[in-house]
């Protein structure tokens, strides 16, 4: 959620400069040959189902191992009929699935991390008339209020104490829900979104107990370039895989550059969208359709790199 300097270049000024510049007018990838479709419009368009095509096409091309199963398990395979969007209009806004949040099945949200926006637990609360619970032991305070909101200086830890903000104080989901009277939630009464720059991934490698009583998270991915760490992150994914729940929507964050791989490019950042019990795509990604209420996170975020994706055999 870091800001950007202002001299910088919206990726999409910069994109087609470059590729003026090149005489590759169209696409700055069309310089390789048997690029697919999917990831030539990736870095113009940032759109879910470019990059899950994207995300697909790399995973299936690596071998097997932690970073080939951190990026198989953020494909896109759930359905969702209407999206709509909450928070912030740049940085700090999500896409929520609506398919199963009618109010009356809700009972409790969860914003966890706020910093010093929080656009998202105000929204939330208008949509969905429920109480929302802040958490954040970064701050003194909430960024914004609502009617039934509720601050709390906490920050979240895992199911043994991993990932936790090393001042804290800190609590497991466990603990947060018992805290916030939703020990006894129904399966599929609670949604969440969760924004901790970072420790999301050992929370949820820790385990995932709580979960089950949530219908939607939210999560932003941050740093997925750590190679080193992709061990962890698969078994987090893998942790929320386990308890329900699929990729509905994912969006790069233009806060950060890209990240290369095997030639591909996937963001560093990424927003993902988690759905419970909606209907599973007949295959990953094909029918999903562009979102119209995505948005660059940072309209002056520094211009990306050259991409540069694999070509097809010879």
């Amino acid at each position: 959620m870091s800001p950007r300097p202002c001299c910088a270049l919206p990726l999409s000024f910069t994109l087609a400069a470059t590729a003026a510049a090149l005489g590759t007018p169209g696409s700055l990838m069309q310089m390789a040959r048997g690029i697919p479709g999917s990831a030539m419009q990736l870095a113009q368009s940032n759109s879910s189902v470019d990059l899950s095509r994207t995300i697909e096409e790399l995973a299936a091309r690596l071998p097997e191992g932690p970073t080939r199963e951190m990026l198989s398990r953020l494909k896109v395979c759930a359905s969702c009929s209407e999206f709509r969007r909450v928070g912030e209009k740049l940085d700090g806004g999500y896409l929520i699935c609506m398919d199963g949040l009618e109010r009356g099945k809700i009972r409790a949200a969860y914003s966890m991390g706020i910093e010093h926006h929080d656009v998202f637990s105000h929204d939330i609360y208008d949509l969905l008339k429920v109480p929302v619970h802040q958490f954040d032991c970064t701050v003194q305070g909430p960024a914004m209020n609502c009617e039934d909101c509720h601050f709390n200086k906490v920050c979240i830890n895992g199911m043994n104490g991993n990932g936790g903000h090393p001042t804290g104080p800190n609590m497991n989901m466990q603990q947060i829900l018992e805290f916030t009277g939703q020990a006894d939630a129904p399966e599929d009464s609670l949604i969440m979104k969760m924004d901790i720059e970072g420790s999301e991934w050992d929370v949820y490698a820790d385990g995932q107990s709580g979960l089950e009583k949530f219908k939607q998270l939210v999560f932003e991915f941050h740093w997925l370039a750590q190679e080193r760490r992709h061990e962890t992150y698969a078994a987090a994914l893998r942790h929320i895989e386990s308890a329900g729940f699929k990729v509905a929507h994912i969006h790069g964050n233009n806060n950060r550059y890209f990240y290369e791989i095997d030639g591909y490019v996937v963001p560093r950042v990424l927003e993902v969208t988690f759905v419970k019990n909606n209907p599973s795509l007949e295959k990953c990604v094909t029918e999903q359709h562009l979102h119209l209420l995505d948005h660059d996170n940072n309209h002056k975020a520094y211009p990306l790199p050259l991409a540069r994706l694999p070509a097809g055999p010879e």
